[in-house]
């Protein structure tokens, strides 16, 4: 091991080795891959690794496999997932890690994880006989490279990229969500279990701030303390930053802050304290925290707290976790040393109250210390939640303060449910929610949750308590579904739950053109048309609209308006004109007055009004058998063919005969003869018959 690694080791061992500890101890059985995900404006983050420091060196040679699958699009589940990429993800060669160990950000976490990797040896040598060292050593090699080595990927997103337990993927769009399925490549005989994440571009929510941070100033010295129990599933570590100015702020450190991971941990446990040198007492300096997550990302600052050193005793009291007894709450505090000298220079103790951690502080006897020489206090049970830290003022009314101590009044009972939930949403799909405010004295705030129907399952849009009774949302309307659903939660400051309020239902504004209608036929009949389709498929259709025009036209005339009904499809045209060739089309027109596109054109050709001859007249000469027949002539004709049936023959074509209007037959024998000419026009219009022509020959 290089020198630099062996310091690196060392320093880090020093500052994890609680989390270390607490990690090997509770692995999953049988061996398996966990896998988180996150999602940001534009791309997703894929985290993942296993669970165990036997599977993690065997993952190191076969890699992973990240299947890609299309889950929901437009807010619509499929069917059945769709896959669509799949990463075969393996451990960077050593030689490629060379770009990441020069860089100043990625440095150290790239160098702890090569060593762990590829290191010959990863020990830490022991330089003291101090419990916290005996279980230093006691780390197994193998636990102690993984330990460190996930710990790197968890500070530097770029260092689990080049572990091969990390992906960042851009081929996303924000209309849909997908499933990521994790799995070894090759485990060899050993059986392990498939990690599953679903996430889309939808889910990405802004890093929240720290909360509940606190300073504590003594003589050159500043405790800062913040509440990590509210974002231990986002952030695992943290950064403080100081500021002489309150503008422009320094990170103390470039190594992250963690809190040690202990078995059945209290509220309290959640909470970091870190103690900060001062330069100088007297000077007014700036605080604040800012979060890690575990992709290497940094979220937004803390609130500011600010304050100034002042010279204080050398022994400062410890202020017990306040006793509650029956409607009275006791206090009690103590000196490690109650001889030390610079006790004279109390003047006297006073115990403050607040509903807030972080103030402002009542003090709970008005105008009145309590002596030096008193070392116990009480206060009535107040409802609800409370904080007491205990102030010690000196004879120069300097006042310096515990650390402040949570006091909870037994509460099991709900506060009531928010009532009349009322919203609306506008064409942008801002949606406004506005609820009658809950009147506890103990309400924490509202949670608003939101559904697209309305008995199907809610999901929370607000993860932290929000307290005003307005809201604002958005919504995608450019989706299949018209309505989304809204339900509002009351929370009180013991984190009970209300009921569920009444769902409020909201109408999202239509800005989505309905489907467009299938023309199916259009048939002619004489000097009539009828017109069948397909009914538009979308729910919000209120109307048809029929559309015509002549093959002259260039545009459309509204023929008919029809009202959407289950059973209406078809519309009779009865204005058309004989001989003319007509184009037919139709759309749908939603309730929001959103027309459809034009669904495919149909043309239809009518038929010229038949012209029949006229005149027909025969002369028929019995002594010689001759029969003529004539009719009145036509310019516009360009041949005749004379059909012929004699008693009860079918009729069938006799003679093609020329334009002349005159045809004779020669009659052979008696008999009921039937004539019928059919007319052929010089401009290729239909042919027609002439109406029969019967004659009987005796």
């Amino acid at each position: 091991m290089t020198p630099f690694f062996r310091v690196i080791l060392l320093v880090f061992s020093l500052i994890f080795i609680f989390t270390v500890s607490s990690y090997t101890q509770v692995l999953p059985q049988p061996p398996a891959v966990a896998v988180m995900s996150k999602a940001d404006s534009s791309f997703i983050k894929l985290r993942w690794a296993a669970t165990n420091p036997v599977l993690w060196q065997k993952s190191n040679k076969s890699g992973f496999v990240v299947e890609k699958f299309l889950l929901v699009r437009n807010n619509k589940l499929l069917g059945n997932p769709v896959k669509i990429n799949r990463y075969e993800i393996k451990l960077w060669p050593l030689e490629r890690w060379e770009p990441l160990a020069k860089q100043k950000r990625t440095e150290r976490w790239a160098a702890i994880a090569l060593q762990a990797i590829y290191g010959k040896h990863f020990n830490v040598q022991s330089t003291g006989s101090s419990q916290f060292y005996t279980v230093m050593t006691r780390v197994q090699d193998q636990e102690m490279r993984y330990s460190f080595a996930l710990m790197s990927a968890d500070y530097s997103f770029e260092v689990a990229q080049a572990m091969g337990i990390g992906l960042q993927d851009k081929d996303v769009k924000k209309d849909e969500k997908y499933l990521y399925k994790v799995y070894f490549a090759s485990t060899g005989n050993t059986k392990t279990d498939t990690a599953y994440t679903v996430v889309g571009l939808e889910d990405y929510m802004p890093l929240p701030e720290p909360l509940e941070v606190g300073v504590q100033f003594g003589s050159r010295a500043a405790t800062i303390s913040w509440n990590t129990e509210y974002h231990e599933h986002i952030y695992t570590g943290y950064y403080i930053e100081r500021s002489e100015d309150g503008i422009h702020f320094k990170q103390l450190s470039d190594i992250p802050i963690t809190r040690p991971v202990k078995e059945n941990q209290r509220s309290s446990d959640k909470v970091i304290y870190k103690t900060d040198t001062l330069p100088a007492n007297g000077v007014v300096y700036h605080y604040r925290v800012v979060g890690l997550t575990p992709f290497g990302e940094t979220g937004p600052p803390s609130k500011i707290v600010s304050g100034q050193g002042k010279e204080a005793f050398t022994a400062m009291p410890v202020f017990e976790r306040p006793v509650i007894q029956g409607n009275k709450v006791s206090f009690h505090w103590y000196f490690f040393d109650e001889q030390d000298k610079s006790l004279v220079n109390i003047k006297g103790f006073d115990i403050e109250r607040s509903i807030l951690s972080e103030g402002p502080y009542q003090p709970i006897y008005a105008n009145k210390l309590l002596s030096p020489s008193e070392r116990d206090a009480t206060d009535s049970l107040k409802e609800g939640t409370h904080y007491y830290r205990l102030k010690i003022l000196d004879k120069n009314e300097n006042a310096f303060y515990s650390f402040a101590q949570l006091v909870q009044a037994p509460d099991s009972i709900p506060p009531a449910i928010p009532a009349s939930l009322t919203g609306i949403a506008d064409t942008s799909g801002t949606v406004s929610l506005h609820w009658q405010n809950v009147v506890d004295k103990d309400l924490l705030g509202y949670k608003v949750f939101r559904s697209n129907h309305q008995h199907a399952e809610y999901t929370l849009i607000t993860p932290s308590p929000i307290q005003d009774t307005l809201y604002s949302d958005r919504v995608e309307i450019k989706t299949l579904s018209e309505k989304v659903y809204y339900r509002v939660v009351a929370i009180d400051k013991n984190y009970n739950h209300s009921e569920y309020s009444t769902a409020v239902e909201i109408i999202k504004p239509d800005r989505m053109a309905p489907s467009a209608p299938v023309l199916s036929r259009a048939l002619a009949a004489g000097n009539t048309v009828r017109i069948e389709w397909i009914n538009s498929s979308s729910s919000d259709v209120a109307e048809h609209h029929l559309y015509r025009k002549e093959e002259s036209q260039t545009s459309w005339d509204l023929v008919e308006v029809v009202p959407m009904t289950d059973h209406v499809s078809a519309a009779i045209d009865e204005t058309v004109k004989s001989g003319k060739n007509y184009s037919y089309t139709i759309l749908a027109v939603d309730r929001s007055k959103l027309e459809s596109r034009p669904s495919n054109a149909t043309t239809v050709k009518i038929p010229k009004e038949a012209v029949r001859l006229t005149g027909i007249r025969y002369d028929f000469k019995k002594e010689t058998g001759e029969l003529k027949i004539t009719w009145d002539g036509r310019e516009d004709v360009k041949y005749y063919w004379i059909y012929r049936s004699i008693d009860n023959e079918s009729l069938s074509l006799y003679k093609k005969h020329n334009a002349v209007n005159l045809f004779i037959d020669k009659i052979s024998k008696p008999g009921l003869y039937t004539y019928r000419i059919k007319v052929f026009f010089k401009n290729d219009e239909p042919a027609i018959f002439s109406e029969p022509t019967v004659v009987s020959v005796k």
